[in-house]
């Protein structure tokens, strides 16, 4: 079973809305609009947070009146939601493949399949920290429906790639944050990367140096913990 296919535009259909299709028959633009809603509220929300934007900045950006958004989501909180599912579901489907034990855990293609997802999605980590720092009224939101189900499946998918750990229960935690801060630190430090290296942070070489280097830190780990096993075992 391969890693599930990340996105191949930078805003993909989201999941269904809860809003209800209240489009005319025989529209034909549904799908690209709500497209291009869910750009500019993605990279709205990144930028000013939930309370810094508001519907009418989104349809300004489209090009649209609001009546039109609300033909695709039905208020804000809504929009809201849509943006997160939409952002963080490949994560979860790739995360939630590994734990299974349903594809080949090389590091390198975990840490690949995400990286892609966020290079495609560059807002979205953004997004996720300016709610964390912030502390906004959506930081619930965030943390229940996005964040956490991604630990979640990213201590099942560490489990199962480092089968035999000899990290201790407490640290596990630990460990999983310091992987999350490595792959969103990549784009919410992406000036300092910039500087340091002179190069764009987003462009596909730099992607790719970068999974590289990523899965052979996570390889590096699990090896030296298989490593210590092997040694107390002799």
């Amino acid at each position: 079973m391969p890693l599930p296919a990340t996105p191949s535009t930078a805003a993909p259909p989201a999941r269904a809305s809860s809003a209800p299709d209240r489009r005319h028959s025989g529209r034909t633009d549904g799908p690209s609009t709500r497209e291009r809603i869910l750009a500019a509220a993605e990279a709205g929300f990144a930028e000013r947070g939930y309370a810094g934007t508001s519907l009418r900045d989104v349809a300004t950006t489209v090009g649209i009146r609001i009546p039109s958004l609300y033909n695709h989501f039905e208020s804000k909180a809504d929009l809201y939601k849509a943006v997160l599912s939409n952002a963080i579901g490949p994560i979860n489907e790739v995360l939630e493949a590994v734990a299974e034990g349903g594809v080949a855990s090389d590091p390198r293609d975990v840490v690949g399949a995400m990286m892609e997802n966020f290079r495609l999605r560059p807002n979205v980590p953004k997004l996720l920290q300016y709610e964390l720092l912030s502390g906004g009224d959506q930081l619930a939101l965030v943390l229940d429906e996005s964040v956490q189900p991604a630990l979640v499946r990213g201590a099942a998918a560490l489990e199962q790639v480092s089968a035999g750990s000899t990290w201790k229960p407490e640290q596990r935690p630990l460990l999983l944050l310091a992987f999350y801060n490595l792959l969103i630190g990549h784009f919410t430090a992406a000036p300092l990367f910039k500087i340091l290296t002179g190069e764009d942070p987003h462009a596909p070489e730099s992607i790719r140096r970068q999974v590289e280097f990523f899965g052979e830190l996570v390889k590096l780990l699990v090896e030296t913990e298989q490593s210590d096993l092997r040694s107390a075992d002799e």
